[in-house]
Parts: structure tokens; sequence; C-alpha cells
């Protein structure tokens, strides 16, 4: 598993709402996130899952977290 960190000027529009792996795709700021996986709720998001339960754990929630708070430090610097 690879996590990478993208900036992407077109918009997120040039990505599906789900593929054949999954059935929904979402983009949320970075802040948000960190509070998600932090808080290891996914309500924090503030996406519909239709009634699914979403999980905030697991390698690659808690890496991309680790990552994100990464390259916002190194920015920093």
């Amino acid at each position: 598993m690879i996590n990478v960190h993208v900036s992407v000027p077109a918009g997120v529009e040039i990505f599906p709402h789900r593929t054949p792996s999954y059935s929904w795709i979402g983009f949320v700021d970075e802040e948000r996130h960190a509070v998600a996986v932090e808080r290891r709720d996914a309500e924090v998001l503030g996406a519909d899952f239709g009634g699914e339960t979403p999980i905030v754990y697991g390698l690659c929630t808690l890496s991309t977290a680790a990552m994100l708070k990464a390259t916002a430090l190194s920015a920093v610097s």
C-alpha cells in the first residue's frame, strides 16, 4: 500500500462518484479527515452512507492521516 498526496487543479469533477469496487467515492478536506480518524467517527465527514456503517479503522485510514500530518509539518519547515 502507498499513500500519495496530490493536488488536482482540474477539480474533483474528473473523478467518478462510484466504481465497480467502490459504491461511493467522495472528497473531504484534510482537517475533516483527520478529525474523523482521531474520533473514529465518520459522521464528521458529513456524507450520507445510505444506511451503511462506514469503518474509520484500518491501516489505510491511519496511514493516510499520518501522511497528511507529515505533509503539513514538512510544509511548515
